[in-house]
């Protein structure tokens, strides 16, 4: 039996904004798109809630984030600018930024909360490229 977190669990809770996500790409038209982000973030909230020690939401959440950053680049890239383009990367800089120190530096839920908000943020910039002339 695995060990689960409190659902007070900050790391938990970062999950949320995932969903925040979902309904703005649901808010812009894109269900399919929203439907991919709402699977990834129910993945990582699984992966996340039993301590990260369960290897088959491991493999579930590395397979649902990568099919979503490809998704929802594909989604916005059309509309998706320069500026827009160099915001996206710089989130994904610190975001990887911040993965690495969850594995390398120590305090791995801290680190990775930081991921969660970063790839928040990311997605946040891709779904506003959609209805903006700067982004």
């Amino acid at each position: 039996m695995y060990k689960k977190r409190s659902l007070k669990d900050l790391m938990l809770q970062s999950n949320l904004l995932f969903f925040v996500n979902s309904a703005l790409w649901f808010s812009y038209g894109f269900s399919w798109t929203a439907l991919v982000v709402a699977l990834t973030a129910i993945s990582s909230f699984m992966y996340h809630l039993y301590y990260e020690a369960h290897k088959g939401y491991h493999l579930l959440d590395k397979v649902c984030a990568t099919v979503c950053f490809f998704v929802t680049l594909f989604a916005a890239y059309p509309t998706l600018t320069m500026q827009g383009a160099g915001l996206v990367l710089v989130s994904l800089v610190f975001g990887f930024g911040f993965k690495r120190a969850a594995h390398e530096v120590g305090g791995y839920d801290g680190w990775h909360t930081a991921w969660h908000m970063s790839v928040f943020f990311g997605q946040a910039i891709l779904v506003a490229a959609i209805d903006s002339t700067f982004l």
